[in-house]
């Protein structure tokens, strides 16, 4: 092991991430002095989704995708990932709306278990702000009736329709909620 490697992603992009389906992510990994890198080197690298733009075992951390590469893969990376389904509850593998509400990043790391000696060990992460295609679900088409003060709403007519960017995944589905606002004139 020479001091003299230094291994560091960078230009991590993807296009909008839509929970539930496979996205293409690309980053490029910059090797300092690859001439000093033994012939059967190779190193994890590792793609996740955080809530702070590090692997470092706090806060969210979903992992997307886990490969070994060595000097001959090249410096460009092309890669698919699953991206996680989005559900009520966070339970260690998938998305919930706060969290992309809040904001997540993808973050890459490199050389996770230390296995090339690099002059600089602080840099392998890098990150960028994770974009996201969404469905947006909206009532539209509400046909409000007129009641009388004795009358019990028995029926509500209406549409929804999505104006998001991205379909609604198959097998998803959503609970209809009906506030009814009661005013009197006398």
């Amino acid at each position: 092991r020479t001091p003299e490697v230094d291994l560091r992603p960078a230009g991590i992009t993807t296009d909008p991430l839509v929970p539930g389906d496979t996205v293409e992510i690309s980053y490029f990994v910059d090797i300092t002095n690859p001439g000093f890198l033994r012939s059967d080197a190779s190193w994890t690298e590792r793609v996740f989704l955080t809530d702070d733009r590090r692997i470092d075992g706090r806060g969210v951390e979903i992992q997307l995708i886990q490969l070994v590469f060595t000097a001959e893969a090249g410096r460009e990376r092309e890669l698919s990932a699953p991206v996680p389904f989005l559900d009520d509850v966070f339970t260690g593998n998938n998305l919930t709306a706060a969290m992309i509400q809040r904001g997540l990043f993808l973050t890459v790391q490199i050389d996770s278990r230390d296995l090339v000696s690099e002059r600089r060990e602080n840099n392998n992460q890098t990150a960028g702000t994770a974009r996201w295609s969404l469905p947006d679900l909206q009532v539209v088409d509400l046909e409000t009736p007129t009641l009388r003060f004795d009358q019990v709403l028995d029926s509500l007519t209406y549409a929804t329709t999505n104006t998001g960017s991205a379909s609604v995944p198959a097998g998803s589905g959503w609970t209809d909620q009906k506030t009814e606002e009661h005013t009197s004139e006398l």
